[in-house]
């Protein structure tokens, strides 16, 4: 009896239980044959977006610009401190 053999009679029955017997499923009445795979249908809107709809939309996304351009900025910033605040080393005077 070979390694083999005993990792296959492990995926046989892995649990160590009894087969359970067939059950009889209760059949479904048959549907329609459609494709599995067709385009989703959407629905038309039902209607068209109102004028106020849009510009709270527009008011939105111009806070969230500035929001964006204003942390950017901020970034910047920090970015321009932390560089000034290294010591600048040339290449041929560094250290190993």
């Amino acid at each position: 009896m070979g390694i083999f053999d005993k990792l296959k009679k492990r995926k046989e029955n892995p649990l160590d239980m009894p087969d359970l017997p067939p059950q009889n499923e209760p059949e479904l009445p048959s549907l329609p044959q459609t494709p599995s795979f067709s385009q989703p249908m959407y629905d038309p809107p039902q209607k068209g977006i109102s004028p106020r709809d849009i510009e709270l939309i527009i008011s939105k996304l111009d806070s969230l610009n500035a929001k964006l351009e204003n942390l950017n900025h901020r970034l910047a910033n920090l970015e321009r401190i932390a560089a000034s605040s290294q010591p600048v080393t040339k290449p041929w005077y560094a250290t190993r």
